[in-house]
This record gives C-alpha cells, structure tokens and sequence, in this order.
C-alpha cells in the first residue's frame, strides 16, 4: 500500500512538472535553412527587423543598418549547431529600378580557356558553358573542350569533353535531364566529322555520336522533340550519309533518334550556289529554319529565306526575306507560342547595320513585332520572355549594355552598362536576364556576371478597407512579377484617428524576398474653425480622441446649448490640435457663419521616412494649402470621415 500511494505521487509530481515547465520545440514549426537562407532586400528606412527572425534559428551576428544602403550579413545558429548566413542589401529609397551585378571571375584555381562555345540553361540556379583551352605549349596546336556546370555561380563539376582534337561545339540545349550539343570535329586524317553529345546530368555519363566521316560538314543548332533530336548545318560531303551525287555547299537536316541515338534521317536542301541552315526551332510538330544563300567573298551571306519542314523532311512552305543589300539572321527563338526572328540588315543611307525584331507567323509570313522598329546596333544576343518582354546585349564603344524592352512599346524599359571590366562576346546564359557569360581576354577566364533587375511600380491607387489599406504596389524581377505576401505584410487594421501609420509590403520569391516601406498619414480633420459663429444644433465631426470643454466627446455630436466651446483633438501619435469656437441662435444675432459641411479626411502614403510629422487642419478641400506632412508624393487620398467610421471601402485620389 505504501510502495503504491509512493508511486502514485511520483507519476502526479511528473505531470505537474511536465505541465509547469514550457519545453522549446525545434521541427515542425522551424524554418527551412533554405528560406533562413533566401537574400533579403529592402529599400532603406524600412522599420522590418522582425522580417530577420526565424523559429528554431537565433541571431549570433549582425551588421544590418536597414536605414543605410549597403550589402549586410546575417548569420544564425540552428538548434543542432548548423551555422545559416542570410545576406541583406538594403536599397536607397526615391528609385524604383535597382540593380545588382556580381562579377564572377575565379581567383583561385582559374578556369584559362581560349573561346567560349557555346550556353545553356538547366534551371534557374543551374546552367553549362562549353569552352575550348589550348595547351600553353605552342608545339601543340590541338585543343581540349570541356564543359562547365555552375550552379549558383559555383562549379558544380567540369567534364572533358575532347581532349587534343580541333573540336567545335555551335549549340547546346538543355532536354530531360540530358544536355545535349553538336558541331564538328577533326579526325587525325584531317576529315571533319558530324557529331553530337549527349549528357546524362545525373551520372555524368557523357555519349558521343559520329554522323559522318568524310568532308567539310558542321552542325549549327539543334532541337528536341519528343522522339528524336534534330539538326541543322551545312556539309560539303558527297559521302555516306548525305547525297553521293551532290556538290558545292548545302544546307542539311539531321533525325537522331533519342533511345538510341542512331541516324533515321538526313537530307540536303540544294540551292544555286553555296548556302546552309543558320537556326531552327520547333513549333507544333513542324520545323522552322533560316536558311542563308548568296556568299561573300569573306564567308558572309547576303541573303536568307525562312522555311517550315515536317518531320518526314518535306518543305511545307518558305519565303524570302526581300531586302536590295546584305541581311543576316542572327537570331530564331520561340517563346510560348510565338517565333521571334532577329535580323540585321545594311542600311544603305547611314552605311551601317541596324538590328530588327519580326515575329513570324505559321505561314512563314513575318511582320515587325508588336509595334517594334529598330533596335540599337551592335546587338549580340536576344531574349523574348514568355510575358512579352525583351531583353537583348549590345555592344557599343567595346562597352557591354544590356537592354530591357517590353514589346509592343517603342522605347527601353530600361538600360544599363554592365560594370565588369574587360569582358568580350557577351551572351546570354539562361533566359536572356539573370546570367551573361563572356571572355575575359586579358587573364583568359571565364567571366560570368550576374545580373538582377528589379523594378518597383506603384498602381497609383489604393483601396481602403475597414482594415485598413490594401496594397498598391507590384514588384518585378527579372522581368517577373513577385508576387505580394499578405500573411507577412505589416499594414494598418485602422485609419480612424490621424497621425502617422508606418507599415510595409512583403513581396515573396524563390530566390529572394523583397520589403518595401510604407508611411500611411492621416491629416486631421475637424469641421469647426478658429474664432467662428455656428447655429445651435450644429453637428461637430472629426478624427480624433475629443474633449469639448475638458469632458470627452465623440465624433457625431450636436451642440444644443449656445455658449464658447474649446474641442481639443488627440491623434494616433499624441498630437493634439484644439479648435476655439461659439454656439448662437443665428436668429437673434448678424454676421453669423452658416454651419459648414464637414471637410473630407486626407490621407497620403509616403516612402517611410525617420522625420517626425506634422500636422495641421484642412479648412475645406478646395483650399489643401493649410496642412503639412512629411509625405513627398504629390497625391493625397480623399476619405469622407464619416464612411471612414461606417467602415470606408472606396477612396477617391487626386492631384494637389
């Protein structure tokens, strides 16, 4: 009996001590270390340091100042001892376009190369160059190709592809998990070969594919369908597998199959004279082509037409492209369901070359895209995004610029000259807006240069809601709208007492997260002036925490008895305004006021800023000049104080 009232005390001691003493519990509830992780922006002056901390994460060390530009670091220490570093790049306030570019050029270890091939992009964080090294030992002309898989601008891994062969790589794409690429290279009998790779991102294993073995030959760009690779190029060779009994230059067409990698098809495409196959891309089941004709003496063309091949290799349908001197098309690419061609011509009258964009329609019938005209010249690569915008690298005076352009409008969204010093040959890595690799001929290395745009865009309205304001804001990045984060979004639940309500907008992405300060201020307002006469029975209205004649008040109230009033207003912050004024029977006295309708509540959102406001009453709307506040925006809000109370829903906006 003992031994069991012992226990019984025991199993109750336990369970008051388990109840009593809060356990800290690290899981389920924890952040991931890759959002702990995930690069914070914000525009300076930005209250937000709440937006810093995570659950099952503690602070060990700061620098972060987000009321002074500049790039920050974070770093915190998880439960287990894993230490987490967050970087921080607090933006100057007044601009709405940003850019950050990092340079990447390798200090130690680096990767010296003589040209760089070709790119391809493999996700967001994850792309591939191909680039060619000579041995540093003149005695051995041959050369070593290899590619290169960054991810998040580290090396990731390096793979030989050719070692001490005069090898070419023109194009790469990314397909299912696979890179795949062709060009050509030199046999030691001196004969170019037809070939394509292929590489297994997952096990590394690299499949190389001869397709021929005699004669001038070289593959310039490919596509993947479902079943089958395609290529296209141009071949001098009358050997197995092209026509024995053709000659000069022609441009071919290629089927490889994907299982396994075998030749299905191969035909050439004769024209009078020398000519070949320059892009193709893949639309709904038939091929698009640029195919170039009439040579220069320097191995350029004058001339091109476009052409639409089924997949058995029938000519469906093709047109010229109808210009009296020299037009090269540098540039065939589909996004969504649209082909973009990108054509530089001479220019007769400025003896120069201009750059234009066409889309091209399924009838190979193209037309300037969008309202497009001319581009800048010098253009050496081109995106089209799949939300209609543009981005394209000129060069001009040897310096880099990148441009972005939405279609449909004749001028640059924006431009801007790249900072990284002593690049050449820039090109776009992956989608035309985040990555630019490019030489760097003075220490042969491979520069790759990061480039994030950012762009912050007021709708110039805003809705007014019994919670408070809803956002006005969108936020693009890299040409991609972010999409706005409610849930941490920091906006106040309520207007109805003037002052100053500091907030701000959460924007969330997978590579970063964005907040954006905002000031919301409310301007007093009252409908009683100084040293005025007002009719007995006259409705007092304003926007504050009231006392009329010491005792407390309400906004709404009718005074009744004649005599000297004093109304004194309190707002959000502790301001406090007062109003000096009489009740009369206008019928036994002259020169009274007639009793005015109440003026409407101003409210202005303004950049978030440390100054302190001030504040002032507005006698009517038609007279705004008699308030001061800290906002810099020209545009105020109109808000009738008593919809405002009822729980306002619309808000009017206007000039001042």
């Amino acid at each position: 009996m003992k031994q069991t009232v012992i226990i019984i005390l025991i199993v109750t001691l336990t369970l008051i001590w388990s109840i009593s003493i809060p356990m800290l519990v690290f899981g389920e509830d924890s952040v991931s270390i890759e959002e702990v992780k995930k690069p914070l922006w914000a525009v300076e002056g930005v209250d937000a340091y709440e937006q810093l901390t995570y659950s099952g994460y503690q602070i060990v060390n700061s620098n972060v100042n987000l009321g002074q530009p500049g790039d920050y670091l974070v770093t915190y220490q998880a439960v287990d001892g894993t230490l987490v570093k967050k970087p921080v790049t607090v933006f100057p306030k007044d601009k709405n376009e940003y850019f950050l570019e990092n340079a990447f050029v390798p200090e130690e270890n680096p990767t010296y190369y003589d040209e760089l091939y070709a790119s391809c992009m493999i996700d967001e964080k994850t792309y591939a160059y191909a680039y060619k090294y000579h041995e540093r030992n003149p005695q051995f002309p041959p050369h070593n190709v290899f590619i290169n898989i960054m991810e998040e601008n580290t090396l990731k891994y390096s793979l030989l592809l050719y070692y001490n062969t005069f090898t070419e790589v023109t194009q790469m794409i990314y397909d299912s998990g696979f890179l795949v690429g062709t060009g050509r290279y030199r046999t030691i009998k001196g004969e170019w070969v037809l070939w394509m790779f292929r590489v297994n991102l997952e096990t590394r294993k690299i499949d190389r594919i001869e397709l021929s073995t005699k004669g001038e030959v070289k593959g310039m760009d490919l596509v993947a369908s479902n079943n089958s690779y395609f290529l296209a190029g141009w071949t001098t060779s009358n050997e197995t597998p092209f026509d024995l009994g053709r000659k000069g230059k022609d441009a071919f067409l290629a089927q490889v199959d994907k299982s396994s990698l075998s030749l299905k098809m191969v035909k050439t495409y004769p024209l009078e004279g020398d000519d070949l196959f320059s892009h193709v891309v893949l639309k709904d089941n038939f091929l698009y082509l640029t195919q170039n004709y009439n040579p220069f003496p320097d191995g350029t063309y004058a001339q091109f037409k476009t052409v639409k091949i089924d997949f058995l290799g029938n000519i469906i349908s093709e047109i010229k492209y109808q210009h009296p001197y020299q037009s090269i098309p540098l540039n065939f690419l589909k996004t969504g369901d649209k082909i973009y061609l990108l054509v530089r011509y001479f220019h007769y009258a400025n003896q120069s070359f201009k750059e234009t964009l066409y889309q091209v329609e399924a009838d190979l019938t193209f037309e300037v895209a969008d309202g497009f005209k001319n581009l800048e010249k010098n253009v050496v690569d081109i995106y089209v995004t799949d939300n209609g915008f543009l981005g394209y690298l000129t060069i001009n005076n040897n310096q880099p610029f990148i441009h972005y352009k939405q279609l449909g409008q004749e001028t640059d969204l924006t431009c801007y000259q790249l900072k990284t010093e002593n690049i050449r040959n820039p090109q776009f890595v992956n989608g035309g807006y985040r990555y630019i690799i490019a030489n760097n001929p003075e220490i042969l290395q491979t520069a790759v240069v990061q480039i994030d745009y950012l762009k912050i865009d007021s709708w110039g309205c805003e809705e007014v809601t019994e919670r408070g304001p809803k956002h006005d804001y969108q936020a693009m990045l890299n040409l991609e709208t972010i999409c706005h984060d409610e849930t941490q979004s920091k906006l106040p639940e309520s207007l109805a007492l003037f002052g100053t309500y500091p907030g701000y907008y959460v924007f969330t992405h997978d590579m970063v997260q964005l907040v954006v300060g905002r000031n919301w201020v409310v301007l007093p307002s009252v409908s009683v002036e100084n040293n005025q006469v007002y009719d007995v029975g006259v409705k007092i209205e304003f926007n504050g925490l009231g006392k009329l004649n010491g005792e407390e008040t309400v906004s709404g109230i009718r005074l009744n008895q004649t005599g000297d009033y004093i109304l004194e207003l309190t707002g959000k912050d502790g301001q406090v305004i007062s109003k000096k004024f009489t009740v009369a029977q206008i019928s036994l006295q002259a020169g009274i006021s007639e009793p005015q309708e109440k003026p409407d509540t101003k409210v202005t959102v303004a950049e978030t800023d440390t100054e302190e406001a001030r504040f002032d009453f507005i006698k009517n709307v038609d007279n705004a000049g008699n308030f001061l506040t800290t906002s810099e925006s020209d545009w105020v809000w109109l808000l009738p104080l008593s919809a405002l109370i009822a729980g306002a829903v619309f808000v009017a906006r206007m000039k001042r």
